[in-house]
């Protein structure tokens, strides 16, 4: 969870104020709420990353499963739409498209829109899930990383850190970069950040001497951008076409950005 349009619909009408608008506007308990509900007692906490959130998420549910901090986690993300706020802050950012839409790796991508939407999944360790006879959807390996002072400004992705964090991961799991057939990229059909991100992908794989042709793709172009809940989307929509054995073509695409 990153932007607060609930607290702020309350912040206009102080007067209304009680003792539970603390409790009920703070991000800090969001995920502490649904963990009462639920009675679960394991760590439990909000994470504001920014567009990876519900990625990083889901990092840290892997991180406490292997830990043994608790034998199943809960991970996702949520954006919801209330205020106009943030669509003002990204459009003088030259973030926000004009046209609405997410033309991710497209000539005509022009910025991203703002979607809304919840989440969430539920891991557990593989031997685990095998032995409660639990539905498996995948099996996951993560890793994060940060660009540091790699590119200016803040905002700049670096495709020196996005190829290092491929690295990391294959190097780490031995993974085989030829068993990879389909990418669900940020996409976000943004300038800046698109070439970026193809760059740092093409650069990783043709260092396998056995390239071959892969399929890309962003949920962002069907859904709009999540923003928190991007992530978590993406890794969704990769499930549904593992399960149904059908790749979902992105829209909003004409001719590449070159």
């Amino acid at each position: 969870m990153t932007t607060s349009d609930y607290a702020k619909i309350f912040s206009t009408i102080a007067e209304e104020s009680d003792n539970y608008t603390l409790t009920g506007t703070s991000n800090s308990i969001v995920a502490a709420r649904v963990s009462y509900v639920f009675n679960w007692t394991g760590p439990s906490m909000m994470i504001d990353t920014a567009c990876s959130s519900s990625l990083v998420a889901v990092h840290l549910a892997c991180q406490a499963l292997r830990s043994g901090e608790c034998d199943m986690a809960i991970a996702g993300g949520v954006n919801s739409l209330m205020t106009p706020d943030i669509f003002i802050q990204l459009s003088k950012a030259g973030m926000i498209s004009p046209t609405g839409k997410c033309q991710a790796f497209s000539e005509n991508a022009d910025g991203y829109a703002r979607g809304e939407g919840c989440g969430i999944i539920i891991l557990k360790p593989l031997e685990q899930a095998l032995k409660d006879n639990d539905p498996i959807w995948g099996t996951i390996v993560t890793a994060v990383n940060h660009d540091g002072q790699t590119v200016t400004p803040i905002t700049a992705p670096s495709p020196q850190q996005q190829e290092s964090l491929l690295d990391i991961v294959f190097d780490r799991y031995r993974i085989n970069p030829e068993s990879v057939d389909y990418i669900e990229a940020h996409g976000t059909g943004t300038k800046a950040g698109d070439p970026v991100e193809v760059t740092a992908l093409g650069k990783f794989f043709q260092k396998d001497t056995n390239s071959k042709q892969r399929l890309i793709g962003s949920v962002k172009t069907n859904i709009g951008h999540l923003e928190s809940g991007a992530g978590v989307a993406g890794l969704i929509k990769v499930l549904l076409m593992h399960k149904h054995r059908e790749i979902v073509p992105s829209l909003h695409f004409d001719k590449p950005r070159l």
